[in-house]
């Protein structure tokens, strides 16, 4: 023990106060610290020459005449160290030793005979406590005994009914097996660094099994066999879909081997092609799932894409929406408007089909699609039953092209994402349902649905000659005959943003090119062009939609509505508030509600807007679906009312509302401390704050505005002003 820390293990007994000097084992971590002490003075011979557990050390030589050697670097370690040994527990020049439960020797690993004989020597259970305790001592002797589970299941089943215990002759026939099987045990194989080792499968209808073996001499060694008996709906799983649950359970109990060695799978079922073909079920889909992200999770090469899709339909029309992230940094996007009547689950799989279409262009090993349609997602994997005609067509179409991703020799992954992590895409679909344009983003218009017309044709975006010379340097070094030419691209410092262009179904990478230090050179090409341009024809910026200005020419004529939570539950299970103001006076009315279905708006709108301060000419909202639906558009119309929306890519235009809700927020939050819950009644108070206080875009309060005078505030009552002195 070191001097400080002797005190520190001090006891009382009735002759006085002691404390140890050496560190002893009933201590709480002098486990775990004194394996430290061992890693730190053999940390030169572990998995070399000697194998280290707490107390337990065994030096291990390959030929004799090397053993002298180990054991004189060992003794010099415990020398150094000033560790001394237990002669009566020492054994030198041994063939075969006992380490870890196990004998080890140099043709193998051996089973510990004191456990074997623990069951040879076990009469036949009497009742269910005797089963459990030979089903532990089996459990023990797992990695020795091949398919255990099997071989066990007449004792487990005589479990099922523990008040009435019946040993039958069946769980006597496989006991006495079971005794014969441990009487000459197997010598398991021990791996070398770099072997290649094999996995072999089997099944029957209630148990899965394997066993990893290795190759000496051209004879087969076990390593390690696992089972496992199948529950529940695992009963239920096809023969190929057992093979794959086999590899699975394999895969994750030996994870260490398959890290340190090639496996190799031997099997007389078509896993490999059941695996990897689209038409497999979901159970199996998720089987190979969890194989592949072993391989794939967190990989970022060449040879990996990312690809987000969405799709979207309202009573504007149909768009989808693609994102793809690929090596070097590329970003494609597209937008395409669906130019024919769909649903909104026809526009997902659009989305899909279209973003697909997009892969080869990169030529990745392994495409990742994301998909917010959970309908999409679960229809290819099989996990949903396609009963809708149009749908499986869709599907249909979706598994030929993973197919063609499959014989490329790719692999994919479909998953289901929530909306919050696909709001790209997202955007990208609904700006394509309206026909909006994006900065650098294509949007293509689809004439025709991918069922109708494998090969759509889209708008075609070509690529400008001068930055095709920047791209085939980037991606194969190439560069133009022309040395002038040649020198753009090479001295150039590009930093590259990637679209996308379409062509006929194809997607072409375009790029966005800004430059560092050489900035001026191509500016002056761009300068040099524009020049050009504008000397044979002059262009006028057309707006692709109508543009409606935002002005309220009287009080209450104009009103932004939105929609803010999820707040903590409130009384009455309110988690949202509804949120209008007047874009006149700036007075803001809020409810807290428990739901935000179009109804629910429709009832605010009439209650607090209408029947309070008249009907109003506009109204202006977000493109969700409480407002965007034809209920709450039919109600708009027949009030008299002009329901707009704000743009896909710009919803700052709704901005008074946005910063009237984040005032709101910010005021409960003062007022709450640690009482979340209390946010609806403390609502009205934030709201009178607002309403009294002055704004900085007209010097006056909403309630001056509103109602002509200033309101009555506790501040007046104690200090009188002239209107509280002369009201009498």
């Amino acid at each position: 023990m070191h001097k400080d820390d002797e005190e520190k293990t001090s006891f009382v007994t009735d002759s006085g106060t002691y404390c140890y000097k050496q560190m002893p084992f009933g201590l709480k971590n002098a486990g775990a610290t004194y394996q430290r002490l061992m890693n730190f003075v053999f940390k030169d011979q572990i998995g070399r020459n000697m194998e280290v557990y707490v107390d337990n050390i065994i030096v291990k030589s390959k030929k004799v005449e090397d053993h002298a050697k180990d054991l004189k670097e060992v003794f010099t370690n415990l020398k150094k160290y000033k560790l001394k040994l237990n002669p009566d527990k020492c054994a030198f020049e041994v063939p075969t030793g006992k380490f870890l439960g196990y004998l080890i020797s140099q043709k193998g690993i051996k089973v510990n005979p004191e456990k074997t004989k623990a069951i040879l020597e076990m009469k036949a259970p009497k009742s269910a406590k005797e089963v459990q305790k030979l089903n532990g001592r089996v459990t023990a002797l797992g990695r020795f005994v091949s398919n255990s589970a099997k071989r066990c299941l007449p004792f487990f089943k005589t479990l099922r009914n523990v008040k009435k215990f019946e040993w039958t002759e069946e769980c006597e026939q496989s006991f006495e097996e079971l005794k014969k099987f441990l009487s000459s045990p197997p010598l398991l194989g021990r791996p070398e660094t770099g072997e290649v080792l094999y996995l072999y499968l089997s099944v029957t209808d209630e148990t899965v099994a394997s066993v990893l073996v290795k190759e000496e001499a051209s004879e087969q060694k076990p390593v390690y066999y696992t089972s496992k008996v199948l529950k529940g709906p695992e009963l239920g799983y096809s023969k190929i879909e057992k093979f794959a649950l086999a590899l699975v359970l394999t895969v994750e109990k030996l994870k260490r081997y398959f890290q340190a060695h090639t496996g190799i799978v031997r099997t007389n079922q078509p896993l490999r092609k059941a695996l990897a073909r689209p038409e497999t079920s979901g159970r199996l889909i998720n089987c190979r799932n969890n194989n592949t992200r072993s391989t794939y999770r967190g990989r970022q090469g060449p040879s990996q894409l990312n690809a987000k899709v969405d799709g979207a339909s309202n009573m504007s029309g149909a768009g989808a929406g693609m994102i793809l992230r690929g090596p070097h940094k590329i970003k494609m996007q597209n937008s395409i408007h669906l130019n024919f009547p769909t649903t909104n689950n026809a526009a997902g799989y659009e989305a899909l089909i279209n973003g697909l279409r997009m892969e080869p262009v990169v030529k990745t090993e392994y495409i990742k699609i994301q998909s917010y349609s959970q309908l999409v997602v679960n229809q290819v994997l099989g996990l949903y039953e396609v009963k809708d005609p149009e749908m499986k067509k869709y599907v249909d179409r979706v598994k030929e092209l993973l197919a063609k991703i499959i014989e490329e020799g790719g692999k994919w992954e479909l998953e289901q994402i929530p909306r919050e992590e696909n709001t790209e895409a997202d955007t990208l679909a609904k700006a394509g349902a309206v026909k909006e344009t994006m900065s650098a983003i294509p949007c293509s218009v689809q004439n025709f649905s991918s069922i109708q017309n494998p090969e759509a044709t889209f708008l075609i975006n070509p690529l400008n000659q001068w930055i095709e010379h920047i791209i085939s340097y980037i991606e194969n070094g190439s560069l133009p005959e022309d040395n002038k030419e040649a020198k753009k691209p090479r001295y150039t410092k590009v930093y590259v943003e990637a679209t996308s262009h379409t062509w006929h179904s194809v997607v072409k990478p375009s790029y966005k090119v800004t430059t560092g230090r050489h900035w001026h050179k191509t500016h002056q090409t761009w300068y040099k062009n524009v020049r050009n341009v504008s000397t044979t024809k002059m262009y006028t910026y057309q707006p692709t939609t109508e543009q409606n200005p935002i002005i309220s020419p009287w009080p209450f004529s104009m009103w932004g509505i939105d929609i803010v939570g999820t707040f903590p539950t409130a009384s009455g299970q309110r988690k949202f508030i509804i949120v209008a103001v007047d874009h006149f006076s700036k007075w803001v009315e809020a409810e807290a509600v428990s739901t935000i279905m179009e109804a629910r708006v429709r009832s605010f709108v009439r209650r607090e807007i209408i029947c309070r301060f008249g009907i109003p000419k506009n109204i202006i909202t977000d493109n969700e679906n409480q407002f965007d639906n034809k209920n709450f558009r039919e109600f708009c119309t027949e009030k008299g009312n002009d329901l707009r929306f704000t743009s896909v890519t710009h919803p700052q235009s709704n901005g008074m509302t946005e910063v009237t809700n984040q005032t709101i927020v910010n005021g409960l939050k003062k007022q709450l401390d640690e009482a979340k819950g209390r946010w609806a009644d403390e609502l009205h108070s934030v709201l009178w704050s607002y309403r009294t206080t002055p704004k900085a875009s007209t010097g006056r309060t909403p309630y001056s505005l509103t109602y002509g005078c200033e309101a009555m505030v506790l501040v007046e009552i104690g200090m009188p002003t002239i209107r509280v002195k002369y009201f009498d």
